[in-house]
């Protein structure tokens, strides 16, 4: 089961924390937005560029950031938010590790490089 893949139950938890984060559509163009965009962005830049509330904004921030993918500082007045490039790294490569993947991967780069 779970334990036989090294895998644990907190693990699997915060993978699906992140997943039903990134499951809203709205929220996984704010964070490919964010990316794209390189820097941080303000609620207002956001709401510009999805064409939404700045309050729905906001919200969807709320749940991002308890999520733990972008993170957020006041310049001022206002309070930009950029990705949690570090955190998002981590949640991939568990999300790797849980399916599989991550040692298939590594399989396959040391196959290639046997090779060569």
């Amino acid at each position: 089961m779970i334990s036989s893949k090294g895998t644990d139950l907190e693990q699997i938890l915060e993978l699906s924390e992140v997943l039903k984060a990134l499951s809203d559509p709205t929220r996984l163009k704010l964070v490919i937005l964010l990316q794209e965009h390189g820097r941080a962005l303000c609620v207002k830049g956001l709401a510009r560029k999805l064409e939404i509330s700045q309050p729905a904004v906001s919200q969807h921030i709320r749940i991002l950031k308890q999520a733990r993918l972008i993170k957020g500082g006041r310049c001022g007045c206002f309070s930009h938010y950029s990705l949690n490039t570090e955190c998002l790294e981590g949640h991939l490569d568990k999300l790797q590790h849980v399916l599989g993947c991550k040692n298939k991967q590594d399989r396959s780069s040391a196959e290639h490089t046997e090779q060569e």
